[in-house]
């Protein structure tokens, strides 16, 4: 399997107004550092329950192909049709792969069962995308994770200001942090 590369569309032009920008790319922070991480943690900690891992990395590979849709400015894809989305038509934002390649790099079609590519192979593969993601992506999960949450929502509530929208669209988060 070939390296795949993280976050292609941060070599493109942004192509579209600032307001749908920043609610975007804070939006698919949050999903990372909340949802993401905490998919990873069961994926990580599963490892007398391979039947969960595996569930638990299908849906890592679903909100990977959520995140891929807001990054691309794509139109929303109801939540039941992620999976068929993405291994249709791949992660052109997210990861430079095919729907084959998303399947082999997650282990989707025989299970996570330790053999390749496993689930520390997931679980690298997020890495990379959080680490490669602009700005921080707390990890909420941590013993002081919350500090490293708030002062990211406080960012990206000045990151709005900065462009002069209204970061009302962060409301939801700070209910959930």
């Amino acid at each position: 399997m070939r390296d795949v590369d993280v976050l292609p569309v941060l070599r493109r032009p942004l192509a579209r107004e600032a307001r749908t920008a920043v609610e975007a790319w804070a939006t698919v922070a949050w999903l990372l550092a909340v949802e993401g991480r905490a998919l990873v943690e069961d994926i990580e900690g599963g490892v007398e329950q391979p039947a969960m891992q595996h569930v638990a990395a299908v849906k890592l590979l679903e909100l990977l192909a959520d995140v891929d849709a807001r990054l691309s400015a794509s139109a929303p894809v109801a939540e039941v049709h992620l999976l068929a989305v993405a291994l249709e038509h791949g992660m052109p934002a997210v990861l430079d792969a095919t729907g084959d390649e998303l399947v082999e790099l997650f282990g989707v079609a025989d299970g996570l069962d330790g053999g390749d590519p496993g689930p520390d192979a997931v679980t690298r593969l997020f890495d990379r995308i959080a680490d490669g993601f602009p700005g921080d992506v707390p990890n909420p999960l941590l013993a002081d994770g919350q500090g490293p949450v708030l002062r990211a929502l406080r960012s990206w509530g000045k990151l709005a200001n900065a462009a002069a929208i209204d970061a009302s669209f962060l409301e939801p988060f700070l209910k959930d942090a």
